[in-house]
């Protein structure tokens, strides 16, 4: 959705000598924002994951009250309530409807799926842009507390946009984007250009919607390139862009393929585990095996008297990598219930633990390099599509007991649903054919480790 074009520096001179409101705010009502930060005032004190020491980042005061600057910015709030259209308001509700992290949380899974990012892939990407974010969010915070900037306001401006008690300066939804589409931009280079137009756009609504002044969004802007400057550093130390060489050796029963999905995930820099090897699963019962050829018997006797409800759930599930599914399943309870810096911790959280969970569950793959079911069954043929990695442990099963473990701490009513949700995903990849179910008992054993000790981790960094 297009919003209009900047106001041109003629329309906003002509618009200041018309306006000219008195724009001083009272030095009471600053120290009044500074001292009730409405939405989650601890914020402002919480530790960052990827700048190191936040305070270093912040940005310099916002412009004096009164002063040219601050008046010609409470001028163009002015000109753009006398010029929005009805698509700049749709644009103003869609960018700012919920929690500020949230669309941008959106927007990177719709390019991941565009993309086509596989399960380690996108777990990682989700994580450093989510990661990015919430450090954004907690120097945005820092930056609230100590300037206190109120939020616009001047004699005949009606925001569009509520005034929830929150400083304006430094913008966090400016942070957010720019974070966000700046690790995009790194991971994807040839969608840099939109993305950045769009977060661009994005920030834009909020100067238009009276909620934020230029500078509240310039500094927002310098917040969000320095966490993503950050996440992108870690991007390229994380041992992610090694290549594997190819073709992998194998013995006699061993899985391989001809493209086997990145086998050196297993190998890549964790978030809070040690090595992706800290959980690795006991070797399983080899093919031929009577423990073996009963799994394997018992894979087929499922595929024989699937019901319909079951044949949906295995396709269901399937539709796209598990760490984008479960930040689905849970995004409806995060927009109900939080706001801006709590959103960007959990979303951050919850996908550090899915990036450590993927390398954990691809060490272990990689490692024992066990055979599919479609490889052992004599004539048998799965109704979704065997992937091109080993079967030992199941990602689906991993990624959401994990995700299900943590979600279940921060929504503790919810934590029924999103057990049952978990063992759904888990159960429907022998549905689908594609495992045995003692792959999908050790990756429920697996990703609950991962995600129990990774909130341990992030307790002592202060994290949680």
């Amino acid at each position: 959705m297009k919003l209009r074009v900047l106001l041109s520096s003629v329309t906003l001179a002509a618009a200041i000598a018309t306006a000219a409101p008195p724009l001083v705010p009272p030095a009471e009502a600053a120290a009044a924002a500074r001292a009730a930060l409405a939405v989650t005032p601890a914020a402002a004190k919480w530790k960052t994951i990827l700048v190191g020491d936040a305070a270093r980042h912040l940005p310099g005061p916002p412009p004096a009250p009164g002063s040219e600057q601050a008046r010609a910015e409470l001028a163009e709030l002015l000109a753009w309530q006398n010029r929005r259209t009805g698509p700049d308001q749709q644009a103003i509700g869609y960018w700012s409807r919920y929690a500020a992290v949230i669309p941008w949380s959106k927007e990177t899974r719709d390019l991941l799926i565009r993309e086509g990012a596989v399960p380690p892939r996108a777990a990682r990407a989700m994580a450093h842009v989510h990661a990015a974010m919430y450090d954004a969010t907690v120097i945005a915070w820092m930056a609230k507390a100590k300037y206190g900037r109120p939020a616009p306001s001047a004699p005949g401006l009606k925001p569009l946009l509520e005034d929830e008690g929150i400083p304006s300066y430094p913008s966090e939804h400016a942070a957010a984007a720019f974070a966000a589409v700046e690790v995009l931009a790194h991971l994807y280079p040839t969608e840099a250009e939109a993305m950045r137009k769009k977060a661009a756009l994005a920030a834009e609504t909020r100067i238009a919607g009276g909620g934020n002044t230029r500078s509240d969004v310039e500094a927002g802007k310098a917040i969000g390139e320095v966490a993503a400057q950050a996440a992108i550093a870690r991007l390229k130390s994380d041992g992610g862009d090694a290549v594997a060489k190819l073709p992998l050796e194998t013995r006699p029963g061993q899985w391989t393929h001809v493209a086997p999905m990145e086998p050196l995930a297993g190998t890549w820099k964790p978030w809070f585990l040690a090595k992706g090897s800290q959980f690795r699963p006991a070797k399983p019962a080899a093919p031929g095996t009577p423990i073996h050829k009963a799994l394997v018997a018992q894979v087929v006797a499922a595929q024989k008297k699937l019901t319909p409800e079951q044949i949906k759930l295995a396709k269901y599930w399937n539709f796209d990598v598990p760490a984008i599914m479960w930040n689905d399943l849970v995004m409806p309870d995060i927009e109900r219930r939080m706001d801006s810096p709590n959103a960007a911790k959990t979303l951050a959280m919850l996908n550090m633990i899915e990036a450590d969970t993927a390398i954990a569950c691809w060490d272990g793959k990689y490692a024992h390099r066990e055979l599919r079911p479609i490889m052992v069954a004599k004539g048998f043929k799965s109704i979704i599509m065997t992937p091109p990695h080993p079967s030992f442990p199941a990602g689906h099963a991993s990624f959401s007991i994990a995700a299900a473990t943590y979600m279940s701490s921060v929504f503790p009513d919810r934590t029924a649903y999103y057990r049952e949700e978990a063992l759904t995903a888990a159960t429907s990849r022998l549905w689908g054919g594609i495992h045995y179910t003692r792959d999908n008992e050790a990756g429920l054993v697996l990703g609950k480790r991962v995600a129990t000790h990774a909130m341990r981790e992030a307790k002592k960094q202060g994290l949680q």
